[in-house]
């Protein structure tokens, strides 16, 4: 098959050929395509094989088959790629799997989730149809939602809590919201570097520089980097790191370090900026520079918010800074 199909071609060739691949004794009781809002009004083609007396069949997401395609691997390599995907759902634990990952009747008892459930946060107004059938609370302009947390491997897999998931567990917002921030220092450890020291090392990664004297950046006597205090913070991950905000644990022992007159700078949903009062002189302008950030390099489904935050310690949450 030669590399002339576009995407609706693809689709329908691979829901319609995969059987093809699939062994002697699967038995294949439906092939079919959904689309799946994952984040942030992201939505993607689902690919759904269905075996006879299964419980659950994996989301196999189609726009990264199609984008290998088109960088010129064969239809059969990816059709092969696919069904051994695909296969090796069949038994998790043999492959090293979680088997949480493909067994909806393990997600529906409380007892095997409560100890895996994290929170995201995301933006409320990017995310609105994606929020529909989430179970959620809202901190200013942010959505906090809640997922249960499964690692096979070197891999990590979320499945979102929904209304209907969270009603089954008999559980309510405050106690999902309770245990995700109890759970997440031992899932999702922080991470958290300089934003000086950062740059610096960006610039030497690019081979622009070969020392920290070359790139620019302020030193100590000593000839270290000489930060003013600003961090940025994530999660181990660097994946939706934007809600270590939400972990009491975390910002105590920043605003030990840091101090507790700071201000906070959603970079994305995967991180943010801690950045000392002290070195902000115009609020108002920084708020100008997020924006301007936002629209220029940050996908939409990424963007966290506009505004700049200070933060609530007493409560453990972000708050908007409304400072002229």
């Amino acid at each position: 098959m030669t590399n002339t199909m576009n995407y609706k071609e693809f689709k329908t060739y691979i829901s319609d050929h995969i059987r093809q691949f699939l062994p002697e004794d699967f038995k294949c009781e439906r092939v079919f395509i959904s689309q799946v809002c994952k984040s942030s009004d992201e939505t993607l083609d689902a690919l759904f094989i269905e075996e006879e007396g299964s419980i659950a069949a994996p989301n196999i997401y189609l726009e990264e088959y199609y984008a290998k395609y088109a960088s010129g691997t064969r239809t059969e390599e990816l059709m092969k790629e696919i069904a051994d995907f695909r296969i090796c759902f069949r038994n998790p634990e043999s492959v090293g799997l979680d088997p949480l990952i493909c067994n909806p009747s393990a997600l529906e008892k409380f007892e095997n989730v409560k100890d895996r459930i994290v929170a995201r946060l995301i933006n409320y107004e990017n995310s609105r149809n994606y929020l529909e059938d989430k179970a959620f609370r809202l901190v200013e302009d942010l959505a906090v939602t809640y997922h249960i947390y499964i690692q096979s491997g070197p891999s990590v897999y979320t499945t979102a809590i929904t209304r209907d998931l969270m009603r089954m567990y008999h559980t309510g917002i405050e106690e999902l919201h309770s245990l995700a921030v109890k759970n997440m220092p031992q899932l999702m450890p922080i991470w958290f570097r300089s934003l000086d020291t950062l740059v610096a090392e960006s610039i030497m990664d690019r081979g622009e520089a070969k020392t920290p004297e070359e790139t620019g950046v302020k030193l100590t006597p000593e000839g270290l980097i000489d930060d003013d205090g600003t961090m940025v913070i994530s999660n181990a991950t660097r994946c939706y790191g934007a809600s270590v905000l939400l972990v009491p644990e975390y910002m105590d022992c920043l605003g030990r370090v840091l101090g507790k007159d700071l201000y906070i700078i959603p970079s994305s949903v995967h991180e943010v900026i801690l950045r000392p009062k002290e070195q902000v002189d115009d609020v108002a302008d920084l708020r100008r520079v997020i924006r301007e950030v936002n629209r220029s390099v940050v996908e939409k489904k990424e963007r966290l918010s506009d505004n700049v935050y200070t933060y609530d310690f007493e409560h453990h949450l972000p708050v908007i800074c409304r400072d002229k």
